[in-house]
């Protein structure tokens, strides 16, 4: 990338400069755009990296307000990247501003990894969302995970909304969980009769006595990690969790389980220098600075050879305010 801008000659330009070599690069100058993956953030309600805080990577300003959760090591072993949940007392509870509600489609993807038991009635809650009114008369969307045999058994959404009774829910068939196993997973709905779960981007069946009435979620509060009344706990850790207020095909679920199963790369702005206006057989020295009064050099001087020249190193743009740079004569 060179985006270059020649500022103009100054009153008291110093006379060992060359008068057209000033650099200025700041960052609005050097936004860019992808749509390569657009689909990550298309519908996305709320995403809790956990890498260090709480807060909401999608631009929604969904932070957590309350938690008693602590940080551990993520799936690829950074310290302080990820959620610990002890099973007894640790957990999240907030707020978020457009989760869905009532019928509508939705999509929830996070990583976990049980420490193994359960605490409570219920199994291990990973999340769940609705009405705290009443425990007897309320809309939920909750995740389980529920014992079988051998070991761990499968996952059960389910929501309650009649005095109790669980009038919609939606067992998988099969024993899932390894204990200390990062493993991630998907669970999404289509708001018409499309509720799938996929294990590591792989669709998982239903099990037996699972059915589907409409939902009718209420309420936006949000627990992870716990139930709503603190009954049923989640013990080990969790990352990147994402909530989408759209229903997530399967290509795109395996893509990012693909995605999110390598340590994420970051694309970083970053600039070069280039000229073709210098004096060839004089000796030249690049220096750089972020307020135009203090200059630093940047590598060795070097002896123009050609009136072209082009720098070997580049300079990373999110470090700096402004860049300017300029050509000192030796």
């Amino acid at each position: 990338m060179g985006i270059r801008k020649n500022l103009p000659q100054h009153e008291h330009h110093h006379p060992a400069l060359s008068l057209r070599c000033y650099c200025i690069l700041q960052k609005k100058t050097c936004e860019a755009t992808s749509n390569a993956q657009q689909w990550i953030t298309t519908g996305l309600v709320a995403h809790y990296s956990f890498n260090g805080d709480t807060k909401d990577q999608s631009g929604n300003r969904n932070d957590v307000t309350t938690t008693t959760a602590v940080y551990s090591q993520d799936r690829f072993g950074d310290p302080g990247r990820a959620l610990w949940f002890n099973g007894t007392n640790f957990h999240l509870a907030f707020t978020v501003l457009g989760l869905p509600l009532g019928n509508s489609p939705r999509t929830f993807s996070l990583w976990y990894k049980t420490a193994g038991g359960f605490v409570g009635p219920n199994g291990a809650w990973l999340f769940g969302y609705g009405s705290r009114a009443s425990q007897f008369n309320f809309g939920e969307w909750a995740m389980t995970m529920t014992e079988g045999s051998p070991g761990w058994g499968g996952l059960t959404m389910g929501e309650s909304i009649v005095n109790g009774q669980s009038v919609a829910k939606w067992k998988t068939g099969v024993a899932l969980f390894v204990n200390n196993t990062w493993q991630h997973l998907v669970v999404t709905y289509d708001g018409a009769e499309k509720l799938l779960f996929y294990l590591n981007g792989v669709l998982l069946p239903w099990g037996n006595g699972a059915f589907f009435p409409p939902l009718n979620t209420l309420e936006t509060y949000l627990t992870i990690g716990s139930s709503y009344w603190q009954d049923s706990w989640y013990s080990g850790s969790m990352d990147d969790f994402r909530i989408y207020n759209r229903y997530m095909p399967p290509t795109e679920v395996s893509a990012l389980y693909a995605y999110e199963s390598t340590p994420a790369v970051d694309i970083n702005k970053a600039v070069y220098l280039s000229t073709s206006k210098l004096m060839v057989g004089k000796v030249y020295q690049v220096q750089a600075s972020s307020d135009l009064i203090n200059w630093t050099n940047q590598g060795s001087p070097f002896s123009a050879t050609t009136n072209a020249w082009r720098s070997s190193t580049y300079w990373d743009v999110k470090d700096w305010s402004q860049l300017y740079f300029r050509f000192q004569k030796q």
